[in-house]
């Protein structure tokens, strides 16, 4: 975990000729739509088991599917490069976490989750790389890490806590950091690399300044109290990165509830208190 241990490792529409056809919704009418809806399913399915599509017919679908997600892909692409990549703002991520659990939290919860804006440092807005955006937004970090290293006791924190999408992409912003992190002690929080029972001896044995991580492992560290948000100040977020996919972090279902459910539960608290802000690297 320590620097010194490596980094290895559609619906079917009714032919109506385009005319608007209007419906009176009474109840009777609304009972005798939802039969000729039912008698058009089973309808339609008794004719796929009498006339099951040929193999032809088959491997025509399956081509016809394929080529529609190759001019996803392709769109997603010739989009991206006909506007550019544009970095992640604080409006961004409120709007993300907004979408996420409109749905699945009260008013009252939804209002408590607004970050205002002295909660987030500058917009990376030239893309600059890690370490130097980390150094521009967090001048003082060589004295921070002096004054921190004068308490020997065990932490179970971070000042500075960088969440990304991956274990590889962990050791890979690990080693793209060490610029910026200098001689501070880092801690590695993601799965692939060391069991969680060896992170949590490594916590328990050292005063940690930065910790790469993913936010299932910080999630679960955190839940049994392995982990604690106390000396946090920072939370870099890796918003603008993208998989082989084109995919952001938020783009990927269950890495966007894991991120989610993190902030909720744990940093946009911390954050509101006034305790540590946001970056979207």
């Amino acid at each position: 975990m320590a620097d010194d241990l490596g980094d290895e490792w559609w619906l079917d529409t009714d032919k109506t000729g385009g005319q608007d056809i209007e419906i009176d919704a009474t109840p009777g009418t609304l009972q005798e739509l939802k039969k000729t809806s039912s008698l058009t399913k089973a309808n339609k399915e008794l004719n796929k088991r009498k006339h099951p599509p040929t193999s032809a017919e088959t491997e025509d679908g399956e081509k016809s599917k394929k080529a529609k997600k190759k001019r996803k892909k392709k769109n997603l692409s010739s989009h991206l490069a006909s506007r550019g990549d544009q970095p992640g703002t604080k409006d961004d991520l409120q709007v993300s976490m907004a979408t996420y659990f409109h749905e699945k939290l009260s008013t009252i919860e939804m209002e408590e989750l607004i970050l205002d804006d002295d909660c987030f440092l500058q917009l990376n807005g030239d893309g600059a790389p890690v370490s130097e955006y980390l150094s521009r937004r967090i001048p003082t970090w060589t004295d921070m890490v002096d004054e921190h290293k004068k308490e020997k006791t065990p932490n179970h924190s971070c000042i500075v806590l960088l969440l990304t999408s991956s274990a590889k992409r962990a050791v890979d912003l690990n080693r793209d950091t060490q610029a910026f992190k200098g001689t501070c002690v880092t801690a590695k929080l993601f799965a692939k690399h060391l069991r969680i029972s060896e992170q949590v001896k490594y916590l328990q044995s050292h005063r940690v300044q930065f910790a790469v991580a993913t936010p299932h492992r910080v999630s679960s560290l955190l839940e049994s109290g392995s982990f604690n948000v106390d000396d946090m100040k920072y939370v870099i977020l890796d918003w603008n990165w993208r998989d082989a996919k084109l995919r952001k972090f938020v783009d990927i279902p269950e890495l966007r509830k894991d991120l989610f459910d993190l902030l909720r539960k744990h940093l946009v608290p911390a954050a509101n208190k006034g305790q540590l802000r946001f970056g979207l690297f």
